[in-house]
């Protein structure tokens, strides 16, 4: 490709994992409702932290969005995030 030729993207399904829900329907009823994902921290100490808030996953279970769930024992929690989103992302686009 040329470095002046427009790179084309085809999003062909959407996967979401972020703190306002998992899943589209659920993240997009949180948006359009003014949910905010931002709380009082919850997985980790935060009396040395500046900050006590941050946007936390809560309610999220690897078992129920990663079908190989023999690796879900040796993969970190970000790994467990982004192969659940990536997942959804497969089965909405019909993978």
């Amino acid at each position: 490709m040329s470095s002046h030729s427009p790179c084309r993207v085809v999003m062909t399904g959407l996967g979401i994992v972020s703190p306002i829900g998992i899943g589209k329907h659920a993240f997009w009823s949180n948006l359009i409702n003014a949910r905010s994902g931002i709380g009082f921290l919850q997985s980790v100490p935060s009396s040395r932290l500046p900050s006590k808030l941050g946007a936390e996953i809560h309610d999220f279970d690897p078992v129920t969005h990663i079908y190989n769930r023999k690796f879900i024992k040796v993969m970190s929690r970000d790994v467990q995030l982004g192969v659940a989103a990536a997942s959804m992302s497969m089965e909405d686009a019909g993978l």
